[in-house]
């Protein structure tokens, strides 16, 4: 019995989103079953972000006498600020966008089936096709803390409607290692709240390499964030109107409480052991080709606050779904940001990791922002340029705190993927007045130290160089 799709995709979130339009542009045949799910909204994020940024800028250009400071922008301006902002991303992501490029956009939930025929059944129709991929939405894992419900918390997703009533001064306490928490930690201080910040583990952003989440981590204490790592949350109560957080031996008040605790993909209700998918209900099993047990269902799982990353796994989903599995998701090449200010960027292996695979022949090369010229010309001197280099100049990692991040890392990814080694930043004319010029300075210093751990290179450059001398004597100008 022939097929009606090339591909269905199960899922509105950015990666089913990405998926539908890339195959779309493949003139195959998609669907897109919608699939609403509750899933975090960043966009309240990104706008409180942005608030707080220019609140900074403007106590900075009052410090130099340049302009007078306002207030924060807190209530009904950051509330009409979202609703603009939200307006705008609708339009990009528009239904009709997608159906204007070919894609048959289905309302509703469904679930996979094996009888009447196997398929995806939603809408009381059967969709039958080659292939389908799975790009759920992602709900918030709430913790299991003795009096959590009855006291009441702030999540991802109720936080952007308690927008306009958070003023200057309410007291929040924010939990769980996610990189939003950190992100919400700093915004909020910077307009004007008083923010504690508790994480069970010894260091805030434990994906992150230590000397890093410790800058990050002084970097929020500085602005006025408190912070308690290593803390366990045991209960939660509501005393005469306020409500109190215990974390190990401290009693925390807040006015608010709101949750940064890991998220998991909405899984639930899709019927995958029909389909023979293995996992749990939080993580399903996939192959370096985005395959689940089932070689006809592909999967995008990423975090939903790293849309890079959405899209980098649709486009290997896609192009393996539609034609044959034989691209690879190289998610070591795929950086990560944590939008702090200045940003944290990650790509590639991690400190400890590389030592215990390659051990004499890791180089580790730090570059601290305050060497930059552009840095001093602007005031931007807190931050740090971290590369793990094979000797033979490979790059393993970066990590990297400080303005313009993401760039940085971009290109540093670019060079991973490409396997270009580290020489390559020192043949670029990067401009003097640019951050990047800092990576040309890295490949000069892993030269440097190249050269310093062979003595006996050095030696003989030196004699080469003492012949050439003696030679150059005899020689007329």
């Amino acid at each position: 019995m022939a097929v009606d799709y090339d591909l269905v995709i199960i899922g509105k979130s950015p990666a089913g989103i990405a998926a539908a339009r890339q195959a779309a542009q493949w003139q195959a045949r998609v669907a897109l079953v919608e699939q609403p799910s509750a899933s975090p909204d960043w966009t309240h994020l990104q706008v409180l972000q942005e608030a707080g940024r220019l609140l900074a800028q403007a106590k900075r250009a009052a410090a130099f006498g340049l302009t007078g400071l306002t207030e924060a922008p807190l209530g009904e301006a950051i509330a009409a600020w979202l609703m603009a902002t939200r307006l705008g991303l609708e339009s990009l992501q528009a239904v009709a966008g997608l159906e204007a490029s070919g894609v048959e956009v289905i309302p509703g939930n469904g679930e996979f089936c094996r009888k009447p025929v196997p398929g995806f059944t939603v809408a009381g129709r059967i969709l039958r096709s080659r292939a389908y991929l799975l790009a759920p939405g992602y709900e918030l894992a709430l913790p299991q803390i003795q009096g959590l419900q009855a006291t009441g918390f702030l999540t991802p997703q109720t936080l952007g409607s308690a927008i306009a009533e958070l003023q200057p001064a309410t007291r929040l306490v924010i939990l769980g290692t996610e990189p939003f928490g950190v992100e919400l930690a700093q915004t909020l201080v910077r307009l004007g709240m008083r923010v504690t910040l508790v994480v069970d583990t010894p260091q805030i952003l434990p994906m992150a390499d230590p000397e890093i989440a410790h800058l990050v981590q002084s970097l929020l204490e500085a602005s006025g964030v408190r912070l308690l790592t290593g803390m366990e949350v045991v209960q939660v109560r509501l005393i005469e109107g306020k409500k109190w957080v215990q974390a190990g031996n401290q009693a925390i008040e807040a006015d608010e409480i709101v949750l940064a605790t890991p998220l998991q993909p909405a899984l639930d209700g899709l019927n995958l052991e029909a389909v023979q998918v293995q996992g749990r209900a939080d993580k399903i099993v996939l192959n370096h080709r985005l395959q689940t047990t089932n070689r006809r269902i592909y999967a995008c799982l990423s975090h939903p606050a790293q849309p890079q990353e959405a899209i980098s796994q649709a486009a290997i989903a896609v192009q393996n779904a539609l034609f044959w599995p034989r691209h690879r998701w190289r998610q070591e090449f795929v950086p990560r940001i944590v939008y702090t200010e200045p940003e944290m960027a990650q790509v590639g292996m991690r400190e400890a990791e590389a030592i215990r695979q390659y051990g004499k022949d890791l180089f580790i090369l730090r570059q601290p922002l305050a060497n930059l010229a552009i840095a001093q010309t602007q005031g931007n001197l807190t931050g740090l340029v971290k590369l793990l280099v094979h000797r033979n100049g490979q790059i393993l990692g970066a990590h990297l705190v400080g303005v313009q991040a993401r760039e940085w890392v971009t290109t540093i990814a670019l060079a991973m993927q490409q396997r270009q080694p580290i020489q390559i930043f020192s043949q670029l004319a990067f401009p003097d007045s640019s951050f990047a010029a800092g990576l040309g300075q890295l490949a000069m210093a892993w030269q440097e130290q190249k050269l310093r751990r062979n003595p006996h290179y050095q030696d003989l450059i030196a004699g080469l160089f003492n012949v050439w001398r003696s030679w150059s004597q005899h020689l007329k100008v």
